[in-house]
C-alpha cells in the first residue's frame, strides 16, 4: 500500500475514538511517497439518535445503494481531517444538505451551524478580523505577521515604483532610503513569520480532534432546540460553557434518550444538534498560556476515551501534555516530518526567507551604496532570486497539500488560494532581481513593477490566511454523496 494511503499507527487521527469510522478509501495524499493529507471519518446513528460503535458500522460509506442503507443507518456526521486543518487547529465538519438532514422515524435529523460560505458566516469571519486578536494562537500570529510584512513590502514597492511611473512625485532619498529601510523591515518580518510557521508545523497535533458537541433532542416535529444562527454565533466565542450532561462529547459517549422520549414511542423524531465545543478541543491553539505545545488544562482533564473493554486510556493525556519543541528529533524527522507536505513547505519557506533576508540587509542605504557592481549582483540580487524561487516552491507545496491529487486544484479550499497567492508573490519577487541584473531603464522599471504586484499578491494571500486562522469550525454541505461547499 502506498504511504499516502495509510497512517502510521502512532499518528492516526482519532485513533482513541470508539464511534468514528475511518474509511481507507478516503485516506489519501497527492504524492505517493509522502504522508496522507486528508482522511474521512463517519459516525453512524440509529433511529434513536444513538451513535453506533465503529465495529458495527457499514464496511464502506453509502454509495450506489444510498437509499437502502439509510433505511438502517446513516452517517449523520462526517469529519474531514486534513493535515493543514490539523496544523491550524481547525475542525472541518461535513453535513448533509437541508433536504437530506430532516428527521424521520428511522433517521435522525441534523441541526448544524450555517455553511462556511454563507453570507452570515463570511460576515462573522470578517468582523472577527477587526475585533478578535488571539495572540496565543500561533496560526493567527503567523498570518498576522505575514500580513504586516506584506503591507511593508507594498509600501516599499510604492517607494521604488512610483518615482518611475510618476517622476513628479519623487522626493529626495525616496528610493535609496525609503526603499532600502522598508526592504530590510519587510524581509525581517517575513523571517520571523517563517520561523513561527516552521514551529507550527513541528508542533502539529498527533491525536486528531473532533471538536464538536452533539446533543440529542427529541421532538414531535422537525424543530431543533437551538437554531443554526445561535450555534454559529457561539462558534467563535473565547470561552464555551460545558455541554449538558446528556450531550455527546467529541463523538464518543452514547447518551440515552430521555424518559419523555421513551414513553412517547416512535411518534417522536430525533434531531442531532451540533455545535462547536472549545472546552474539549485538544489542539494547543485555544491555550492562552502557551504559544504551542499543550492544549488547555480543562481539555486534558475532561478527556476520557474509553477503550474496547471500557477502561480509560491515558495515552491521550500524556501525549497531549508534552511541551512544544523547537525542532523534531532525528527519528521523527526521518520517519515522519520529511514525509509531511506541510512541514516540507514550511521548511522551504524558512530557508527562502532566510536567504532573502540577506538581500534585505544589503538593501540598507549605507550598505547598498557602498557595494561594487559585482558585489551588488552577488549579495543583493542573487539572494533575491534564490529566496523568490523558494517562495514559489513553498507556495506550490502548500497548494499541493490541499489537493486530492497532484493534478486537481482545490478551488474551494482557503488553504489552496493562500498557497496560490504566495506562489504569485514569489514569482514577482523572483522577476524583480532577474530584471535587476540589467541596468537599462526598461529593466529597472520592470524590476520595480514586479515587486509592486508581487507584494500585493503576498498581501492578499496573508489576508486570506488571517481569515482562515480565525475560522476554527468550518462547515461544509454534502448533497448526493458529493461535497458542494468547502473552506
Amino acid at each position: 500500500m502506498l504511504r499516502s494511503n495509510t497512517f502510521n499507527p502512532d499518528r492516526q487521527p482519532l485513533r482513541h475514538n470508539t464511534t468514528f469510522t475511518l474509511y481507507q478509501d478516503h485516506t489519501r495524499g497527492p504524492v505517493p511517497f509522502l504522508n496522507p493529507t486528508r482522511a474521512r471519518y463517519e459516525q453512524y446513528y440509529n433511529a434513536a439518535g444513538l451513535p453506533i460503535a465503529k465495529e458495527e458500522a457499514p464496511e464502506a460509506p453509502p454509495a450506489a445503494d444510498t437509499e437502502s442503507r439509510r433505511e438502517k443507518t446513516k452517517p449523520a456526521l462526517t469529519y474531514q481531517w486534513t493535515s493543514r486543518d490539523n496544523r491550524k487547529g481547525r475542525h472541518r465538519l461535513i453535513v448533509p444538505s437541508a433536504s437530506d438532514s430532516k428527521a424521520t422515524e428511522s433517521i435522525p435529523g441534523i441541526d448544524a451551524p450555517k455553511p462556511s460560505n454563507s453570507l452570515q458566516s463570511v460576515s462573522h469571519g470578517l468582523w472577527l478580523m477587526c475585533t478578535y486578536y488571539p495572540v496565543w494562537d500561533i496560526s493567527f500570529d503567523v498570518a498576522y505577521i505575514f500580513t504586516w510584512g506584506s503591507i511593508v513590502w507594498v509600501i516599499n514597492a510604492f517607494f521604488s515604483f512610483l518615482p518611475l511611473a510618476q517622476p513628479s512625485t519623487e522626493f529626495p532619498g525616496e528610493i535609496q532610503i525609503g526603499g532600502g529601510i522598508t526592504a530590510f523591515i519587510g524581509a525581517t518580518i517575513f523571517e520571523i513569520g517563517s520561523v513561527l510557521l516552521l514551529i507550527e508545523a513541528v508542533n502539529a497535533g498527533r491525536e486528531g480532534c473532533f471538536g464538536w458537541a452533539v446533543e440529542n433532542a427529541w421532538y414531535g416535529g422537525n424543530k431543533s432546540s437551538s437554531t443554526s444562527e445561535e450555534n454559529q454565533m457561539r462558534e467563535q466565542q473565547p470561552e464555551t460553557n460545558a455541554a449538558p450532561a446528556d450531550s455527546q462529547r467529541n463523538g464518543d459517549s452514547q447518551p440515552a434518550p430521555s424518559e419523555k422520549s421513551k414513553t412517547t414511542g416512535a411518534s417522536k423524531s430525533t434531531t442531532l444538534s451540533i455545535r462547536p465545543d472549545k472546552s474539549r478541543c485538544i489542539h494547543h491553539h485555544p491555550n492562552k498560556r502557551n504559544l504551542v505545545g499543550k492544549p488547555p488544562a480543562s481539555a486534558i482533564a475532561t478527556q476520557d476515551f474509553p477503550n474496547p473493554i471500557g477502561s480509560t486510556d491515558t495515552t491521550l493525556t500524556s501525549s497531549t501534555s508534552r511541551n512544544w519543541t523547537w525542532f523534531p528529533t532525528l527519528s521523527d524527522l526521518r520517519t515522519h516530518y520529511l514525509h509531511e507536505l506541510g512541514f516540507l513547505a514550511s521548511l522551504v519557506q524558512f530557508f527562502a526567507a532566510t536567504i532573502f533576508w540577506i538581500a534585505g540587509f544589503t538593501a540598507l542605504p549605507h550598505i547598498n551604496s557602498a557595494l561594487s557592481p559585482g558585489a551588488l549582483d552577488g549579495i543583493y540580487w542573487t539572494p533575491q532570486v534564490l529566496g523568490g524561487v523558494g517562495f514559489i516552491v513553498s507556495g506550490f507545496l502548500f497548494m499541493l497539500e490541499t489537493q486530492p491529487n497532484w493534478y486537481t486544484p482545490a478551488l474551494g479550499t482557503l488553504g489552496w488560494h493562500i498557497g496560490l497567492w504566495n506562489l504569485i508573490g514569489g514569482v514577482g519577487f523572483t522577476l524583480c532581481p532577474a530584471f535587476g541584473y540589467c541596468t537599462k531603464s526598461w529593466c529597472v522599471y520592470q524590476a520595480s513593477l514586479s515587486t509592486f504586484w508581487g507584494s500585493w499578491a503576498f498581501l492578499v494571500g496573508s489576508a486570506v490566511q488571517w481569515y482562515e486562522s480565525l475560522q476554527k469550525y468550518p462547515v461544509e454541505v454534502e448533497k448526493g454523496g458529493k461535497k458542494v461547499v468547502d473552506s
